[in-house]
This record gives structure tokens, C-alpha cells and sequence, in this order.
């Protein structure tokens, strides 16, 4: 018998972005021992020798404690090893003790919120991006970091369900040429839609992917397999084939994004793990027989 490769389909919609701006070289005077030994730290964590930049970064604060870039790249370490309780520690004491100079490099109160939204704390993230907006060096900012800033605040208001709010950060983030902000923001226009509408089977451009697979005589028969595991009309099941030439398989088509997350949380029920929405829109049907 021959065998197909099916593949999970990975997709994620809604996405935050990661907040780093450059990393902290400043805070003790060039060439003495402790910035050498700031220095060296933040070459371990570039290096991606997370513990071992821990350490060095923990003995450095023993010595000069209350210390911005120490206690910032302490956080940045923290972030990296997902210990994201211990970056939330050392990012608000940071916060705390930042001067204009560190405000206008680091963008302190991005990277505060970004770990909060890791720990989903959606409040206190959302306190903290808009604190770094309305700090008066965000405009002078590079777009990249302004653009990470709008992505974030409007990712943290998508999902606590204040559309209108995080409408406005995702269009700030279109303006400054993001593509995530114009994926986000699709999102949001479904919400409101609904909102408006005050029903969730409206048009719309998304679906819940099932599985993928490059062959489409095994998609064929697997979309059928599919259909019974979940006890639902084949009908209700679409396959569509991908710029990359995957044929993804999904549940429900051009539905709004709100049926989607119906649909999704239903099919996690059954226990069919792996499914995620997409925007359907963009690729092309497959005959289904």
C-alpha cells in the first residue's frame, strides 16, 4: 500500500511581535571592568548562551545593583529562556530608574508589555504600550520600532475584544508598511462586521485548517476520512491549494472569522489537535471530487 505524507496545517492569524530594540551598551563608563563585563554579557546572549549570560548579568547586578542595562538585558535573558515572571521583575524595576536617553533607545515599556502579553496579562500589557506611546521620544523612534509598538498594542486590544482600539494601532502599523498590521487588521474589520451585524454566519475570508499535503489524491481521500471523524457533511469540508503548492484542507470557507473561532473551538472538542484559522481567500479551490 502506499503511503502519503499528510502535515499538519500550522497557521496563527492574530500575532504579536517581538519587542527588542538594539541591546543596552551603556550605564558605566567605557572600558572599566563592569562595562567590559556588560559587554561580554550581551555577546553571550547574542550568542545565544542564555545561562551563561544570566550569570554574568546576575553577578554584575550583585556589584552595581539598581543599574538600567544590567537590569534591562536581565530581562532581555529572561525573555529568551521563557522565565518571563523573572523579565517582568527586572523590565519594571528598569522601567522605574530609565532615563529619557533609555526611553528614546530601548523602547523599555514595548518589551514590558510584550512579556506580559507572553503571560497573557492583557491589562497590564496594554497599560505599558500605550505608556510607551504616549512617552514623548516614541515619535523619534526608527519606524521598526514604532511599527513593533502598534502591532503589539493592537494585538493585546484584538484580544480582549475592544475593536475599535485596536483597529486604530493596526492601521498606525499599515502606515509604516507592516504586512502582520494588514493580516490583524482583516481580523478586526470581521469582528466589527459581526458586531454590526449581530450575526456570525456573514461572508468572510477565513477558514479552519484541518491538514495539508502535496498530493491531492491523498487530500481527496483524506478530507472524506476527515469529514466522518467529525460527523459532518464532506461538503462542509474544502480543499484549496497554496502559492507553495500544499493542498490545505478546511472547515468552512470565506466564513467570517468569528464562525471560524466557532468552528475551531468545536473541532478542539473532538480532540483533533493542530487546526487553526487561515484566510482562505487567497488561494485557489481544488475540486473536492
Amino acid at each position: 500500500m502506499k503511503h502519503f505524507l499528510i502535515t499538519t496545517a500550522v497557521f496563527f492569524t492574530i500575532t504579536a511581535q517581538t519587542a527588542f530594540a538594539e541591546g543596552c551598551d551603556h550605564g558605566f563608563a567605557p572600558s572599566t571592568p563592569d562595562h567590559i563585563a556588560l559587554m561580554e554579557a550581551i555577546k553571550l546572549r547574542e550568542d545565544a548562551n542564555y545561562l551563561r549570560a544570566q550569570a554574568a548579568l546576575r553577578a554584575l547586578d550583585r556589584q552595581a545593583p539598581q543599574n538600567f542595562c544590567v537590569l534591562y538585558e536581565l530581562g532581555r535573558v529572561a525573555i529568551n529562556l521563557e522565565e518571563f515572571n523573572a523579565a517582568i521583575e527586572s523590565l519594571s524595576v528598569a522601567a522605574e530608574i530609565a532615563t529619557p536617553e533609555d526611553h528614546s533607545k530601548q523602547a523599555i515599556h514595548n518589551i514590558l508589555g510584550y512579556t506580559y502579553l507572553k503571560t497573557k496579562q492583557y491589562d497590564p500589557a496594554i497599560s505599558n504600550f500605550e505608556t510607551q506611546q504616549a512617552n514623548p521620544t516614541f515619535l523619534t523612534l526608527p519606524d521598526a520600532t514604532k511599527t513593533k509598538v502598534y502591532n503589539n498594542t493592537g494585538f493585546a486590544y484584538l484580544t480582549t475584544r475592544q475593536f475599535e482600539k485596536a483597529q486604530k494601532n493596526f492601521e498606525k502599523a499599515m502606515r509604516l508598511g507592516s504586512k502582520l498590521a494588514k493580516s490583524n487588521l482583516e481580523v478586526v474589520q470581521s469582528m466589527l462586521a459581526v458586531q454590526r451585524a449581530g450575526n456570525k454566519d456573514i461572508p468572510g475570508i477565513y477558514g479552519v485548517a484541518l491538514f495539508s499535503t502535496r498530493d491531492e489524491k491523498a487530500a481527496k481521500t483524506a478530507r472524506l476520512r476527515m469529514a466522518e471523524r467529525l460527523a459532518v457533511a464532506p461538503s462542509k469540508l474544502h480543499l484549496f491549494r497554496r502559492d507553495s503548492g500544499l493542498i490545505t484542507a478546511t472547515y468552512g470557507s470565506n466564513i467570517s472569522y468569528a464562525k471560524a473561532e466557532e468552528i475551531l473551538a468545536e473541532i478542539k472538542a473532538q480532540g483533533l489537535n493542530g487546526a487553526n484559522i487561515v484566510a482562505t481567500s487567497y488561494w485557489g479551490e481544488v475540486q473536492a471530487k
